[in-house]
């Protein structure tokens, strides 16, 4: 595993381009979720020596604690980690989550932007059993949301997407995952997603590169555009 690699990758970019560079808390920037799946077994076994481990874990869930839930990009479009919730009603309602805020499920909002899933065929919203946590909603709630929030577009991760990004709701909530060949079990691309000046959004699509793929050359060749306007 090299979550750490990671998030201090992230941070040392947050540190050389602060302005440019946002970091949101997903639903793993939890104690209970990341030392379920590994992050503190991680750091104990790479920092064995006086407990450094568990004080590294420890801080970092701090850090954790005092990430933003959300963003929003010119007022128009806003960016979560899982979805919407019955208790959102307003873009106040976001900014009201104090923080530092180390168990997001104390918080019913929260937990609902961190958790939630979009699900087809569904009215309204109902508690997310597959997870445990959270609401599965209805494209109405989208429509609703959007409307309610005088919002464009909803962007959300959380589930892993073949494709690597998926519409729902008429192209009103986009659900994106940057994570290749997940768990080594899916073939799955990668997306990045762009948004331009006048809030068309378009997506930047990696294939997973296996070790036959490895290389400058072919990772360059497996690199493709796909510009899709969200009109």
């Amino acid at each position: 595993m090299n979550s750490l690699e990671t998030i201090c990758c992230l941070l040392a970019h947050k540190l050389m381009f602060p302005k440019m560079f946002n970091i949101l808390r997903g639903n793993h920037e939890s104690p209970d979720i990341n030392q379920l799946y590994g992050f503190q077994e991680e750091l104990e076994r790479r920092f064995p020596t006086n407990n450094e481990g568990v004080t590294l874990w420890n801080a970092f869930n701090e850090l954790f604690a005092c990430l933003p839930i959300a963003a929003l990009i010119k007022n128009k479009i806003l960016c979560v980690h899982g979805g919407i919730g019955p208790e959102l009603k307003s873009l106040g309602d976001i900014r009201k989550i104090k923080r530092p805020i180390l168990y997001p499920m104390t918080s019913s909002l929260a937990c609902s932007l961190l958790w939630s899933d979009p699900m087809l065929d569904l009215k309204g919203f109902i508690k997310n059993s597959l997870r445990g946590a959270g609401y599965f909603f209805g494209e109405d709630t989208v429509a609703a949301c959007c409307e309610q929030l005088n919002i464009e577009l909803i962007v959300r991760a959380h589930q892993a997407i073949m494709n690597g990004f998926g519409f729902f709701c008429k192209r009103r909530l986009v659900s994106i995952f940057s994570a290749p060949r997940y768990l080594l079990a899916k073939n799955n691309k990668c997306a990045i997603l762009q948004v331009e000046k006048d809030l068309r959004v378009g997506f930047i699509l990696l294939c997973p590169v296996t070790p036959e793929m490895q290389g400058k050359l072919s990772f360059c060749n497996k690199l493709s555009h796909d510009s899709i306007s969200n009109e």
